[in-house]
């Protein structure tokens, strides 16, 4: 601001004077020489209580304040009270230089001093000044607020500091990202505040500061540790300057972490709908041949043939129906789904997973499967049987290694509010409590790079979570338990149940169900197979169990151990309670 401007007269709406002077010669002449002078003076008081209703009711711009007035409270004290209510500018009237009175005459931040006597000329100059000072101070605070204003609306986060990189003031962006600062006396050096490291997690080499200071500006892309976790950032210091000399730095940093994630997701998102075209497209050409295949399989078994020529055709015939069930289970992955959910028996969401992910968990471990009652519920089965494949990928990987006996248990059961909850239980060795929610944190993962992304998990909740229901976890020492809760559809739609061929003596339970028990001998089971290859219920005493496993191998993807005992690698067991009927509806 020049010199020119500072002495500028008032304008017209800034003249309003007030007068506290106790001598009322005194008072007098000062409001005739101001009036003179074209000033508005709107009143005269000679002891604190008066001047305190009058400022009050007038609302001056300028108060000319005598030190020594009338009253239990002194001109300074006055204003002191003044202060506390009012924003108006002060000029001191004075007879008394002594330091003692100048010293607290000054905590009050007035805008000059009169020594009486003084002149004309001296009441017009201070009280010009004084008034044009004031108009200039009141555009800086307005400015000064509508800037602070602006800065906690911006929702990039704004931090000043001064020359040597003390941090000066945040704004709300600011506060939300690094969390609430401590307070402190001393100031707190900009490193500490904002703990910037490089992107790949190595020591920030550059102060910004210093380099703002250097080259007037300068950007940054960095990796931030916040309360909320590992942000990804970028930023521009900017040297605040007056001439050549530098007094500070604005740094603004922008958080691009929910942005990179979304970008992420959807690369991820387009290379699922890539690996779902291709596979819609090997399905249909599978299913063709595969066709023709079976069909020719089934009219040869219904021939005269030789032992060991049928074995082979039973064995051909297995083989084509696993082909036939991983296909199956590809285009549950590969079709388009209709936004629209459908009711179905959340059940066939394990049942499917445990097929499509069985070359990962056969050399691995063996597999409870407790399929208690659940209502039917309103889902997408494709996104759905996405996020059970991988709980179940995730599920095996962290029993790789471990010295624990590996089971993976996959159960159903419906809870207190009459929700169907699916559970996938590993005996690895659990998730520690820090880390149960981050784990669901995109890009966070406790896996090598060679087997995970991080981004399972947070692709897995997100999509529960369409569906209005929960993904949880409930970790110990003991192995982890992640479990989906689904809300009951209104409806439930009946299941269509297939037959089912059970391995062991016929009971009056079976007969009135309308399963076929078929003798636990090699030669039964593989005819059965060959003439009816549905799902095959195995209730036999373990070691007869892995007996006739090992001398029928195309039982391998049909049957499922009904036992208490632990089932074998790559073996399912079927744990009570369990709908026999429902079962084989989901397996089929």
């Amino acid at each position: 601001m020049s010199p020119a401007a500072v002495l500028t007269p008032p304008p017209a709406a800034m003249r309003r004077v007030v007068i506290v002077e106790d001598e009322g010669i005194l008072a007098l002449d000062i409001e005739r020489q101001l009036s003179r002078l074209g000033f508005d003076v709107r009143g005269v008081a000679g002891d604190c209580e008066a001047a305190l209703v009058l400022i009050e009711r007038e609302k001056p711009d300028l108060v000319l304040m005598d030190i020594r007035i009338q009253g239990p409270l002194d001109g300074i004290e006055t204003v002191l009270k003044l202060r506390e209510r009012f924003d108006v500018a002060i000029v001191y009237l004075t007879a008394h230089s002594d330091p003692n009175s100048i010293e607290r005459a000054q905590q009050t931040l007035p805008m000059g001093y009169l020594l009486k006597p003084f002149k004309k000329a001296d009441l017009q100059n201070v009280v010009t000044i004084a008034l044009a000072r004031d108009g200039i101070e009141r555009q800086l605070r307005r400015r000064e607020e509508l800037l602070r204003t602006t800065l906690s609306c911006i929702g990039e986060a704004l931090i000043t500091t001064d020359e040597d990189g003390a941090v000066t003031s945040l704004n709300a962006a600011a506060t939300t990202l690094l969390g609430p600062q401590p307070r402190s006396s001393e100031p707190r050096h900009l490193r500490e505040v904002l703990p910037l490291k490089r992107p790949d997690g190595a020591t920030f080499g550059v102060d910004p500061v210093q380099a703002a200071q250097a080259s007037g500006r300068v950007d940054f892309e960095a990796r931030l540790d916040t309360p909320e976790g590992q942000r990804s950032v970028v930023g521009t210091a900017a040297a605040v300057r007056a001439g050549l000399a530098s007094y500070g730095v604005v740094l603004a940093v922008r958080d691009l972490t929910e942005l990179l994630l979304t970008r992420r997701q959807l690369e991820f998102s387009e290379r699922l709908s890539a690996m779902g075209t291709m596979a819609a497209g090997v399905a249909h050409e599978v299913n063709n041949p595969l066709a023709i295949v079976m069909t020719n399989l089934s009219f040869a078994l219904r021939e005269p043939l030789s032992d060991e020529l049928r074995e082979a055709l039973v064995e051909a015939s297995d083989g084509a129906q696993r082909v036939a069930r991983i296909v199956r289970d590809l285009t549950l992955f590969a079709k388009p789904q209709p936004e629209a959910l459908t009711a179905m028996d959340p059940r066939r969401l394990l049942t499917s997973a445990l097929a499509l992910t069985r070359g990962t968990w056969r050399s691995v471990c063996g597999v409870d499967l407790s399929l208690g009652p659940v209502p039917t519920v309103m889902a997408s089965p494709m996104r759905l049987s996405q996020v059970v494949v991988n709980l179940v990928i995730n599920a095996v990987h962290a029993m790789q290694g471990s010295s624990r006996a590996a089971l993976l248990t996959l159960s159903s059961h419906t809870n207190e509010r009459g929700d169907a909850v699916m559970s996938v239980l590993d005996t690895g060795p659990g998730v520690p409590a820090a880390l149960h929610e981050r784990i669901f944190e995109p890009f966070f993962t406790t896996k090598s790079t060679s087997q995970g992304t991080g981004l399972g998990l947070a692709v897995s909740r997100s999509i529960v979570e369409s569906h209005g229901a929960r993904l949880t976890l409930d970790s110990t020492d003991a192995g982890a338990r992640f479990s989906i809760t689904l809300p009951a559809a209104p409806r439930p739609t009946p299941t269509v149940v297939p037959t089912v061929c059970w391995i062991g003596p016929a009971t009056d339970e079976l007969r009135r169900l309308g399963v076929a028990a078929v003798p636990a001998e090699a030669d039964a089971v593989r005819a059965e197979l060959a003439a009816r290859p549905n799902v095959v219920l195995l209730a036999l005493p373990p070691d007869e169990a892995r007996r006739l496993a090992s001398s029928v191998p195309e039982l391998e993807d049909h049957f499922i151990l009904v036992t208490s005992h632990p089932p074998p690698r790559g073996v399912v067991r079927l744990v009570p309670p369990f709908d026999l009927m429902a079962l084989a509806a989901l397996v089929r």
